[in-house]
């Protein structure tokens, strides 16, 4: 059964060609046209040699009513191929673009008119790849291809300097926080009166740029008390100074190229402790164990703010006096990171 051209999709392209034909100066021309389901073409051009007359080359393609330009570009820009008498370039390509048709237009924009120039429009059914030739070097300005292969480089880039120079990191790994502990052994006293002690506290002045995250505090109790009762706090001190007296115990880094300006003071006299809790643990008198607080793999931990006067402290409260007249001991760990 027979069939239209425009039914069939052919990769072989169709060849239009205007012919030898003199194109006048300063009046647009249209010099040829392909009529089907198109979507990509070529524009060659072939013309006596001549260096003193430039054209204006345009595609336009046509769907329903509308006529749009779809590339331009002048003759001064042609890669021309000499033979002797003539010369030969191509001039324009189209991809990817479906039109009912394809038109050339030219314009002389230099010189008087323009004699025996031969215009050839190769156009492909619009069902064809768009890739359907290799086509001319791309001329993105991205670099230069590598010598052996003719690839081009990929670059990572943010996108601020031109040919994918990279002046920002799109990412930096976050550098490992420095860790540090401090750890006392089970000689922190509750005392048998009612009343508040500290066992421990970390102070962190406003002249310190770091911020120091807690991330783990553990607490040991040893009671033998028969009555009375006591619980522990662990809490925020605010204030413009720190907790004064007491002892101060030096942290041990994790790495040893680290080092910090913060201590852990035990037994301190604090005053501006906050009225709420991070937490709080109530014990009996004879209760003996172990107690853990973490910020967890999703929680935030307890952030001390650079350039900020804040602290932390975990505290024992006696609510009702110890008996017989014993205390509670215990021990305290706290683990920080500084960033």
């Amino acid at each position: 059964m027979l069939r239209s051209d425009n039914e069939i999709a052919s990769p072989t392209p169709a060849v239009f060609e205007s012919g030898l034909s003199s194109i006048p100066a300063n009046t647009p021309t249209l010099v040829v046209s392909a009529i089907g389901t198109l979507s990509c073409c070529d524009l060659w051009i072939s013309q006596p040699e001549r260096a003193d007359q430039q054209m204006r080359l345009s595609i336009f393609g046509r769907m329903g009513e509308a006529r749009v330009l779809l590339a331009s570009a002048d003759s001064s820009t042609f890669q021309w191929t000499s033979d002797g008498a003539r010369e030969h370039a191509l001039a324009i390509s189209v991809r990817g673009r479906p039109v009912t048709a394809f038109e050339v237009e030219c314009l002389v924009t230099k010189g008087e008119n323009v004699a025996d120039v031969n215009f050839a429009l190769v156009a492909w059914h619009g069902d064809s790849p768009h890739d359907v030739t290799y086509g001319p070097a791309p001329t993105t300005a991205q670099g230069a291809a590598a010598p052996s292969n003719g690839r081009w480089p990929v670059y990572l880039s943010d996108g601020a300097q031109p040919q994918g120079t990279i002046t920002n990191a799109l990412w930096v790994r976050r550098a490992e926080p420095a860790s540090f502990s401090a750890a006392s052994d089970r000689i922190l006293s509750s005392g048998i009166s009612v009343g508040t002690v500290s066992l421990g506290a970390l102070w962190h002045p406003r002249t310190s740029a770091r911020r120091v995250e807690i991330r783990r505090i553990v607490i040991s109790y040893w009671g033998t008390a028969a009555a009375g009762s006591l619980r522990i706090r662990g809490t925020r001190l605010t204030g413009t100074s720190g907790p004064t007296a007491g002892t101060d115990l030096l942290p041990l880094p994790h790495d040893r190229a680290d080092s910090t300006t913060m201590v852990l003071k035990i037994q301190g006299d604090v005053t501006n402790r906050s009225a709420t809790d991070f937490f709080t643990l109530v014990l009996k008198p004879d209760e003996k164990g172990t107690f853990e607080w973490d910020a967890g793999r999703d929680g935030k931990p307890i952030v001390l703010r650079a350039g900020q006067d804040e602290g932390f402290e975990v505290c024992c409260v006696v609510a009702a006096a110890l008996s017989p007249a014993t205390a509670t001991n215990f021990g305290l760990s706290i683990h920080w990171t500084e960033v």
